[in-house]
């Protein structure tokens, strides 16, 4: 099944993935919008979700930055986790060890952007608890 994939990542990122695919719906991106709706007071679309920035975001943005093949497969392996990957393969239209090959290739990119993100993020850190 996908054990290849499992041993391939530590627990950590495991647990990530899928606390991403059980809350990715919770995770509204900010937009122009005012809180309470178009028209600023519950109006004609009503209030909005609040925006739960954090873990969920971040791999929905570290997703978005996959070139589009191994992010729709990532997102495919972990919002449908549990099914086979002859099932992935087939819903993909692809052979089911193409479908495992870039899950896995997907997954080493995004250790990448995770840590080149965590970089960014304690560099603008540090020069915001320096310029203060």
């Amino acid at each position: 099944m996908s054990e290849r994939i499992y041993r391939a990542i530590t627990d950590r990122f495991r647990g990530r993935m899928q606390f991403w695919a059980a809350n990715r719906d919770a995770a509204v991106v900010s937009s122009s919008w005012p809180i309470e709706g178009a028209l600023g007071n519950g109006g004609v679309f009503g209030p909005k979700t609040p925006i739960l920035l954090g873990p969920v975001h971040d791999v929905e943005m570290a997703i978005a930055a996959l070139p589009m093949r191994y992010g729709q497969a990532v997102r495919q392996f972990w919002l449908f986790e549990g099914r086979s990957l002859r099932w992935h393969g087939r819903h993909r239209g692809i052979k089911y060890e193409t479908f495992e090959v870039w899950v896995m290739k997907a997954h080493e990119l995004l250790k990448a952007e995770f840590a080149v993100r965590h970089d960014n993020w304690q560099r603008a850190r540090a020069e915001a608890r320096n310029s203060a």
